[in-house]
């Protein structure tokens, strides 16, 4: 795991190799190994084994909703929409309100022209989640498939101003491709009908709009007399608009951004709010959250009130483990006066969220409980799970007795009552007893085991148990020992939550494979 968090992908694709030959029926390793294997697919052309193998782990693994709509991304890129349907439902089924899995679901049934079903994954959409902007979206492309006529294009045209996202233009186009299929719509015509109106509409969006709909006639001699009117009627923002449009529409999403970011360098600061609904999009697909967080709060002071940049912003913060500041900002949301149930539920779930990730298991414990008036009672017996787990974790078993209880989890409460009634010595030797299975089967195997401790616990019962039976043991805690001699050491290596810095992860790799290079 660490190889991966510092991009080492090469390395991580060499050991995972490795540790899939010794333990083939060991999932998690597996599902790492896929992991590798994706990240180094240019090289070894084998997306399609890896989407398979990828398929194979996740029917016996316990997903989240990004893994699940990653095996769906991938099942889609290569044409299997049958599966990508699947995962994408499994999405949906698994977090109800999160919109991601509906709009991918909308945007497949709408490009096979399956309105039937593009309706059902709309009402659950606009029912599980009011606040997805998307799904006005999709609404009226559905409407404009059905009739095919003007008003419905005029229709989905001003939605631009109320959802400024930046593939709403190409959705324009996509939905102008979709209806001229099923209604044989003369789309050149309707547009030069809305380019002889002053109705509003940007000019220069309709007359790309237009050479688009004339290259897909094979039309090129008009379409090159459109693109000459172009580049008559636009200045130099306009100019490298239309340039990094045409990059992205080709795919080369890298250099679109780099022509939006001369576009931001140019607007006066108070119009670069009007570049970050477009560079947000592009920074969110390349993972660039150094430049995901600069658009959200562009857009944060600009629509103070507006909810969606709020979860945006704060979500951001998270994906680069910036955890203080995405609990700041929840902190001062809170201070509002929300009066709505979704979107405080929202902010608390967040929260607990960034509480686990700090390690602040009290604060996320009170959080949860903060929460629990506002669920029914499924999401209820849920909550109160995770606080008995959280309980758990801080060594607090008789509260976690208390809510094992209240969530009916008589397996978890079974399991508890060894940590209630023995010593500390009794649980040392329940370890051990576990690591002798995890040695028996190693041996039976013909493999060779090798332990490795944690980097803040040097897991006394491992060490005691390795040097009897003759195991080795990798001992990053007294490596790291060694090193965090001052509280400037700390913090360099460890983060507020308790998880490691790059710097941290780089020593902990280094010593592991010096280690592992070693062994006879």
């Amino acid at each position: 795991m660490s190889l991966f968090k510092l991009s080492r992908y090469e390395e991580a694709l060499k050991y995972s190799n490795e540790a899939v030959k010794k333990f083939p029926r060991d999932d998690e390793i597996t599902l790492l190994w896929i992991k590798a294997r994706a990240h180094n697919c240019e090289k070894d052309f084998s997306k399609q084994f890896v989407v398979k193998k990828l398929h194979e782990v996740l029917i016996k693994m316990n997903g989240d909703v990004s893994n699940l709509l990653v095996a769906g991304d991938l099942y889609k890129e290569f044409d299997n929409k049958r599966l990508a349907i699947m995962w994408y439902k499994k999405a949906l089924e698994l977090n109800s309100m999160a919109s991601e899995p509906v709009n991918r679901l909308l945007d497949i049934y709408t490009n096979d022209a399956d309105l039937e079903n593009a309706k059902k994954i709309l009402r659950i959409g606009k029912q599980n989640n009011p606040y997805n902007l998307e799904i006005e979206l999709y609404e009226k492309r559905i409407d404009m498939m059905q009739e095919g006529n003007e008003k419905d294009l005029s229709e989905l045209l001003s939605l631009k101003e109320k959802i400024p996202f930046v593939y709403t233009d190409v959705f324009v186009m996509d939905t102008l491709i979709m209806t001229s299929k099923l209604h044989n719509m003369p789309v050149v015509k309707m547009i030069d009908e809305l380019l002889s109106k002053e109705n509003g509409f940007s000019k220069k969006e309709l007359l790309i709009t237009k050479a688009y709909f004339l290259e897909q006639e094979n039309n090129t001699k008009d379409a090159i007399k459109v693109y000459k009117e172009l580049f008559e009627i636009t200045n130099k923002i306009s100019y490298l608009k239309i340039k990094a449009d045409l990059l992205y529409n080709i795919g080369d999403i890298k250099s679109s951004i780099k022509e939006y970011e001369r576009i931001e360098n140019i607007l006066p600061e108070n119009k670069k709010y009007l570049l970050y609904f477009t560079l947000s999009y592009l920074y969110r697909k390349t993972n660039d959250f150094k430049g995901l967080i600069r658009c959200y709060k562009g857009m944060y002071d600009r629509f103070p009130e507006n909810t969606n940049v709020w979860f945006a912003l704060t979500d951001a913060y998270i994906s680069k483990a910036q955890y203080q500041d995405a609990d700041a900002l929840l902190d001062k949301l809170l201070k509002k006066d929300i009066k709505n149930d979704f979107i405080y539920r929202m902010i608390i779930e967040r929260k607990v969220d960034i509480k686990i990730h700090q390690g602040e298991y009290k604060e996320a414990i009170r959080n949860l409980k903060m929460l629990i008036s506002h669920l029914n009672e499924k999401e209820k017996n849920d909550a109160y799970e995770s606080i008995a787990e959280y309980y758990k974790v801080i060594n607090e078993y008789e509260n976690a007795q208390e809510y094992y209880k209240k969530a009916g989890d008589k397996n978890s409460l079974k399991e508890l009552r060894y940590y209630l009634s023995e010593d500390q010595s009794k649980i040392f030797e329940w370890m051990k007893k576990d690591y002798k299975k995890i040695i028996r089967l190693c041996r039976e195997n013909n493999a060779r085991p090798i332990f490795i401790n944690y980097f803040e616990w040097s897991m006394a019962p491992m060490k005691e148990l390795c040097s009897q039976e003759k195991v080795e043991l990798i001992d990053v805690y007294k490596e790291f020992q060694k090193k965090k001699q001052t509280k400037e050491d700390y913090i360099s290596y460890f983060q507020t939550d308790g998880h490691l810095t790059k710097k941290g992860n780089e020593l902990m790799v280094d010593y592991i494979l010096v280690h592992l290079k070693d062994l006879k």
